[in-house]
Order: C-alpha cells, then structure tokens, then sequence
C-alpha cells in the first residue's frame, strides 16, 4: 500500500512563540501552513519571513496575514 498521506492544511492564528514553532514543525512536515498575526509580528513575518532557530531551525516562507478573513 504506497498510498500518499492526504495533503493537511493549517491556519495557525497567532504567530508568537509558541504559535511561531508549531506552525515551523508543520511545515517541516510537509503541512500547507497560513500564520495569522498582527502589528509588528505581521510586520517582521511579511519583511523576512519566519525564522526559526534551535531544534527547528530555518527560515519559512509562509503566507501571513492579519485576520484569518485575509486567506483564500
């Protein structure tokens, strides 16, 4: 049986710390991830993208916005 897993997508609504880490270790897994935050961490997630160090460590390129309305 070498079916492929389905295809899983997350909104993760707010990108602090902890919100930040779950949504880098959903997309080292492979998950769709969308973060949803606000003033200056919107801010710094659309300038550089989320960085993560430690033990997920990397920079992400995922969609963030400011209200969950925002995302397609």
């Amino acid at each position: 049986m070498d079916e492929a897993a389905p295809a899983r997508n997350y909104i993760v609504h707010g990108a602090g710390a902890v919100g930040s880490v779950v949504a880098a270790r959903l997309a080292t897994a492979g998950a769709d991830v969308s973060l949803v935050a606000r003033g200056a961490h919107l801010e710094a997630l659309a300038a550089r993208g989320l960085r993560v160090e430690g033990l997920t460590e990397g920079v992400f390129d995922l969609p963030a916005v400011g209200d969950a309305h925002e995302l397609p």
